[in-house]
């Protein structure tokens, strides 16, 4: 297992290395993809969280600490997100819509129309 503090640093000056290596902006996947690769290491390498109620045998600390980098590289202005899981170096960087799964919409119904409820007659019914 590595040190928290070497793992931070390495995610800190990783992320911004992997922008400007593969370009922005990119996916978290890739840019986690790249930073392993670069390291030569796995996400177990950096052990494990505590086991906790969301997550009973806990987490990779590797997935833990580069969210939380992401999150202060961001409050610090040197990454931007621009689409959920998008980062980038660049503040106007624009990532493609993904084509949306579109539901067919089903053919119209037939309203049909009210029906009234008989008045019951105060006549006595014969049988």
């Amino acid at each position: 297992m590595r040190d928290q503090k070497q793992l931070n640093n390495i995610i800190r000056k990783g992320v911004v290395d992997a922008l400007t290596e593969l370009g922005n902006p990119q996916h978290g996947d890739d840019l986690r993809t790249w930073l392993l690769k670069k390291e030569q290491a796995t996400p177990a390498d950096w052990g494990m969280t505590p086991p906790n109620a969301k997550y009973p045998e806990g987490r990779y600390r590797f997935t833990l600490s580069f969210t939380l980098v992401c999150n202060d590289l961001k409050k610090k202005g040197i990454l931007f997100s621009p689409r959920r899981g998008y980062y980038s170096t660049e503040p106007d960087a624009t990532v493609a819509e993904k084509p949306s799964k579109k539901v067919a919409k089903s053919a119209k119904k037939a309203i049909s129309a009210p029906v009234e409820a008989e008045e019951p007659s105060d006549e006595p019914s014969q049988e």
